[in-house]
């Protein structure tokens, strides 16, 4: 589950590094984001292949 995640992020960083995605800022930001929608829809839905695509998809609209 990781593994994409970090993969996607370590491109951003190591190959884009003077991109303004690549800040650590916006690097960590959108990781705690994504942790803490994931964390309230599985709180308040519990685990569902629904609640987790409605998690990602908030994820991305929230840090977009």
């Amino acid at each position: 589950m990781f593994l994409g995640s970090f993969g996607a992020s370590y491109l951003l960083i190591f190959a884009y590094s003077a991109s303004p995605f690549a800040w650590p800022r916006n690097v960590i930001g959108g990781h705690v984001i994504a942790t803490f929608t994931g964390l309230v829809f599985m709180t308040l839905f519990g685990i569902q292949w629904w609640s987790m695509a409605m998690a990602v998809g908030t994820a991305i609209a929230i840090t977009t």
